[in-house]
Parts: C-alpha cells; sequence; structure tokens
C-alpha cells in the first residue's frame, strides 16, 4: 500500500489522481445533494487538504484530494 501523501505535496498533483490521505478530520459534510458523495477536510502539520470521498468503505481509499487555497 502506498504511504500516505503530505498536504503540502498535493498542489503538483494531476486533478482527479487517486492518493492516500490521514489527518484530523476539521469538517465533514454529505449534502442531500451529493449523491453519496462525503466531503471532508482533514488537517495535518503541512496543511489542509480537501477530500471527496466516493463512498469507499475506509479513508485509506479517498479520492481526489485537493489542497485547500485559504
Amino acid at each position: 500500500m502506498p504511504s500516505t501523501r503530505e498536504a503540502a505535496s498535493l498542489r503538483g498533483l494531476p486533478q482527479g489522481m487517486r492518493v492516500q490521505v490521514a489527518g484530523a478530520v476539521i469538517c465533514r459534510q454529505r449534502p442531500g445533494t451529493a449523491k453519496g458523495f462525503l466531503f471532508l477536510s482533514l488537517e495535518k502539520e503541512t496543511g489542509i487538504a480537501n477530500v471527496i470521498d466516493l463512498g469507499a468503505p475506509k479513508l485509506a481509499d479517498v479520492a481526489m484530494a485537493r489542497p485547500s487555497t485559504g
């Protein structure tokens, strides 16, 4: 299994690339209009990563992680 990526290293990756991230969940949203998608903000030492979980059974299988711009 690949190692987790730091939030700071996500900026240069292609959009939509699957990556493995870890961190403290600081925000979680599952809007009724999101067709089952789960949106997370994970905080780690190098920054915050915004994550879209496509319904994977565990956070190790998240997709389309992008760092926050704020």
